[in-house]
């Protein structure tokens, strides 16, 4: 399966701080059996600063399946802590989840991609 995932701008920069770090999608697993995939990011912090950033728990995400684009949210996995710190010039990774719908008899899924 094809899979492009790309992260919303405008939620690209959910902490606080005045040094937000970049999100970098940098692994999409494959759907497991219940249709989930585990994304997981990284957060670049290129900035002179120190950055405390807020992980919401839901991010919109656009998803391209098969040449068609949908909208998302990514849910922010259990495990994965609300608020982060990227070191300056550092980066750490997060956790994430999304649902992938399964698709129907006819080939379409759930998501209004075919």
């Amino acid at each position: 399966m094809f899979l492009g995932l790309a992260i919303a701008s405008s939620t690209a920069h959910a902490g606080h701080s005045k040094s937000q770090p970049e999100l970098v999608i940098s692994k999409v697993a494959e759907p497991d059996a219940s249709g989930v995939a585990s994304v997981e990011l990284s957060l670049l912090n290129g900035g002179s600063e120190n950055a405390a950033t807020a992980l919401p728990a839901q991010i919109a995400a656009e998803l391209t399946l098969h040449g068609h684009t949908t909208a998302v949210f990514l849910e922010r996995a259990p495990e994965t802590p609300r608020a982060l710190n990227v070191t300056s010039g550092g980066f750490v990774k997060a956790r994430l989840f999304l649902a992938v719908a399964k698709r129907d008899r006819g080939g379409r899924d759930g998501s209004g991609c075919s």
